[in-house]
């Protein structure tokens, strides 16, 4: 608004803003948030295994935390399971984005803020919730039932079937070095020298500091070798221990049937929640509208 001197004013709004507005700002909506309609073309296009899939993964991955090398490849499997899965449910674009930052979401809140697998699959079913029932601006109903459990049911066989092992792999190490002296070692022997006629000319002194030294390079490269293979032998036994590990047919039925019924029920209770929050929001509008003719200004 602008006063007879020319000054402009900032217009104050009668009411305070309605709870919905303030839910959405917390709980965004993920459509397409890391990964647009033309980053899933260049994905179809080079291939989920090629270097560029890879840029691309990695580019909307970037988080503010720092990542290790293993612990960028862990989060690249797992985004790529994700694009796989959703191709194989035969998900449009906009769902395949939706659930990339789905998973991304509920992995990064897992790393962050150490939550227990009971806490973090309720933040992965309000999330998945909050995309599979259309009461814009809150909520959004891009996948179905069966997406919706289907995707469930795909997250518990391999997230949350491993999910100790993804706290493992993203806790930061803490290294402490501790070494014992005795008093006696700090006291200084003289050096024993050897006679004249029995020492080394120059030329084989640094012949032999030459030697030594290949020597020890060769002895270090050896157990990193062998350090390496190692740790690639425990990884695939922890994998295998992880897989034989895995719930038997009869506790995945009972898992499926509870979950099903506890999305029914949540599917219930919000859509009586959003009807009687729309009604109590009409309501307010309503009012306003007519303090504002009772006042004698027109509304646009």
């Amino acid at each position: 608004m602008v006063s007879p001197a020319g000054h402009f004013h900032k217009q104050v709004l009668p009411f305070e803003p309605p709870w919905w507005f303030q839910q959405v700002a917390r709980d965004p909506l993920f459509v397409w948030t890391d990964l647009t309609e033309k980053d899933l073309q260049s994905l179809r296009q080079f291939g989920l295994g090629s270097p560029n899939s890879a840029a691309i993964l990695q580019k909307a991955a970037t988080q503010s935390l720092s990542r290790t090398d293993s612990q960028q490849g862990i989060e690249l499997d797992l985004y790529v399971q994700t694009l796989r899965q959703g191709k194989g449910m035969s998900l449009t674009d906009k769902q395949v984005s939706a659930l990339f930052s789905l998973v991304k979401t509920v992995h990064t809140q897992a790393v962050l803020q150490r939550l227990t697998i009971d806490k973090s699959f309720d933040c992965f079913k309000q999330a998945l919730l909050r995309h599979s029932v259309h009461r814009p601006p809150y909520s959004l109903g891009l996948f179905t039932l069966v997406q919706a459990q289907a995707i469930t049911q795909w997250f518990l066989r391999t997230y949350y079937m491993h999910y100790k092992l993804y706290q493992y792999a993203f806790t930061n190490r803490v290294s402490c070095n501790v070494s014992s002296a005795h008093p006696g070692d700090a006291v200084e022997l003289p050096l024993q020298l050897l006679p004249l006629r029995e020492a080394d000319t120059e030329e084989q002194h640094q012949s032999s500091v030459e030697t030594q030294q290949k020597q020890e390079e060769a002895a270090a490269a050896k157990a990193a070798e062998e350090k390496t293979a190692q740790d690639e032998i425990d990884r695939q036994q922890r994998i295998k221990d992880s897989f034989d590990a895995q719930m038997p047919d009869e506790i995945s039925q009972k898992v499926q049937a509870a979950l099903q019924k506890e999305m029914e029920r949540l599917q219930l209770v919000m859509s009586a929640q959003f009807a009687k929050q729309e009604a109590v929001l009409k309501k307010r509008v309503t009012e306003l509208e007519q303090k504002a003719v009772a006042a004698g200004v027109q509304l646009q």
